[in-house]
Parts: C-alpha cells; sequence; structure tokens
C-alpha cells in the first residue's frame, strides 16, 4: 500500500505541475513577440537568436525583457528564431516576412475543457487507486 501511495504521489506532481513555453506574436508600428511558460508566466530574459536557415548565420542575439518581450527588426527572407528559457525549456519556430502583417498565436495553451478531464482523471485514478488498497485489507 505504501508503494502505491508513494507512486501515486510522485506521478501527481509531475503531471499536474509540468509547463511549456509558449510564444505570441504581434504586429504594430515595431513587431515583437511574447515568450511564456504555459500558463501565461512571463519568461524574462529568455536567451533569444534570430538565425538564416539557409546560411545558419545568427542574425540577431538577444534576450526578452522583464516581461518577455522581444522586438524583431524588419527583414525580407524566412527566418529562424530560437529561444532558450533556461531549465530546458525552448521554442523554435520560422517567420516568413508575410507572417507580420496579422496577429497570430504561434502556441496556444491547453482548453479549458482538456483542464477539466486532465483534473477529473486524475481524482478518478485517485479514488480507484484508494477503493483497490481497502478492498486489499478486506
Amino acid at each position: 500500500m505504501v508503494f502505491w501511495i508513494f507512486w501515486f504521489l510522485l506521478g501527481l506532481p509531475s503531471s499536474s505541475l509540468a509547463h511549456g513555453l509558449g510564444c505570441n506574436l504581434y504586429t504594430q508600428e515595431l513587431p515583437y513577440f511574447e515568450v511564456y511558460f504555459l500558463p501565461q508566466e512571463s519568461a524574462s530574459f529568455a536567451e533569444v537568436k534570430v538565425i538564416d536557415p539557409t546560411t545558419r548565420d545568427i542574425l540577431l542575439r538577444g534576450q526578452t525583457d522583464f516581461q518577455g518581450r522581444f522586438a524583431l527588426p524588419p527583414f525580407t527572407q524566412r527566418v529562424k528564431v530560437e529561444i532558450k528559457a533556461g531549465m530546458g525549456h525552448k521554442k523554435i519556430f520560422y517567420l516568413e516576412p508575410h507572417s507580420l502583417k496579422k496577429p497570430k498565436t504561434l502556441n496556444n495553451t491547453p482548453s479549458l475543457f482538456l483542464k477539466i478531464i486532465l483534473g477529473l482523471s486524475l481524482l478518478l485514478n485517485g479514488y480507484l487507486l484508494a477503493r483497490i488498497n481497502t478492498s486489499r485489507k478486506a
């Protein structure tokens, strides 16, 4: 029984507290993108590289600001953007010059429905695990 409780407690934090790296692209006078840890926590001072995908030359290197924002210079070719936010969080995407014409979300957060299903699944598994342990004792 101790094994099952220990296994359940170890599995719970890893699945419920895991988060990824998201990015939203905004097109205004000066295009910029905003980097964040899911769900919506700013990725401050993340390392950003803008790379020419054909020659692999680094066109621009910098960091996001305190709010996770990084301004993009004008460019006329396809570029690769690589973001490293530490602790293994990494995001790579490609931008075309015409993609700066309208707002675009590069990574969506999981839907509320998916979060509810995950939460109910965790609760149901905990309940079933407790039932199995109590039936074994009887």
